[in-house]
């Protein structure tokens, strides 16, 4: 499997294999989650009850429909560019350096402007962050 993720971030991004492969190797939680289009890898970094911390990759055009979290969510970006959509009306861009705050409950959907490597965060956790065990 580990051959397979790399051929596809090689493809996908401009990151060095060596390091494609320390993340795939060093983070077991690896998850693929289904995009409208796209592609979006994700790797559980910690998962406790009271919170949990993904690392995502995400490519330009994948689109999350509107959903909804039990937690607060926390999205920082540190390469690319992903534009949030909150209550159906209410837009905005995050930038590398940035995050974006999604309360408890509030709806929100996402897209990638660009190929686009985030950090997740949720306080209590989201039962649809991956595990990391």
């Amino acid at each position: 499997m580990t051959t397979v993720l790399l051929e596809k971030l090689e493809k996908l991004t401009e990151i060095l294999p060596s390091l494609t492969g320390q993340i795939i190797n060093t983070h077991p939680g690896f998850t693929e989650y289904d995009a409208t289009e796209g592609t979006s890898l994700v790797w559980g970094l910690l998962k406790e009850k009271c919170i949990a911390v993904q690392m995502s990759f995400i490519s330009k055009g994948s689109l999350f429909r509107s959903h909804v979290h039990q937690g607060n969510e926390y999205m920082i970006v540190y390469k690319g560019a992903l534009q949030f959509t909150i209550d159906d009306d209410q837009r905005s861009i995050t930038y590398p350096g940035q995050c974006q705050f999604i309360p408890s409950g509030q709806r929100h959907e996402c897209e990638a402007l660009e190929d686009t490597w985030m950090v997740g965060i949720t306080v209590p956790a989201d039962a649809g962050y991956p595990d990391v065990r």
